[in-house]
């Protein structure tokens, strides 16, 4: 089976504490892409 995909919108925050970044990293710690 496919993991799941997910389309983001969002903002960027470059500290990586919120937006894309933090999106992306909680996306793939539930095994979605």
């Amino acid at each position: 089976m496919k993991p799941p995909a997910v389309l983001v919108l969002a903002g960027l925050d470059p500290s990586g504490g919120a937006g894309l970044l933090a999106d992306a990293e909680a996306i793939r710690a539930m095994g979605a892409r």
